[in-house]
């Protein structure tokens, strides 16, 4: 079977989101620390992003070594919500009509990355 770019494309992706989503995170929880409002809400969600973090570095890893595929497609998923992550508050709160254009165009890589992992199955050991 032929190599192609597909799950090297979404190898980068995934690590270099997994990367931004562990700063993110570090980012959040030490700013609801030094605000005084850690509470377990407050605590328990930027832990599960860094959890998603996680699986992207990870599915991102094997991404590129083209081993593994489970945990490639959930890296790729992980992917996906770390940039769903920005839209999801919206659409759970009142403000419905309040969705602005940059929320959605965060899930296209996400979405890209999913599905380039499903187009090379193939090439995973």
């Amino acid at each position: 079977m032929n190599k192609t770019w597909m799950p090297i494309a979404a190898g980068f992706m995934g690590i270099i989101v997994g990367g931004l989503q562990v700063l993110y995170t570090i980012l959040t929880l030490l700013g609801v620390i030094l605000e005084g409002r850690l509470s377990f809400l407050g605590g328990i969600l930027p832990i599960m992003m860094a959890l998603f973090a996680f699986f992207a570095i990870a599915g991102g890893i094997n991404h590129l070594q083209r081993t593994r595929w489970p945990l490639a497609m959930t890296g790729s998923i992980a992917v996906f919500f770390c940039f769903a992550q920005f839209l999801f508050p919206r659409l759970t709160s009142s403000s419905w009509g309040e969705i602005y254009w940059i929320e959605v165009v965060l899930l296209l890589p996400g979405i890209a990355v999913v599905v380039l992992t499903v187009l090379s199955r193939r090439e995973f050991k």
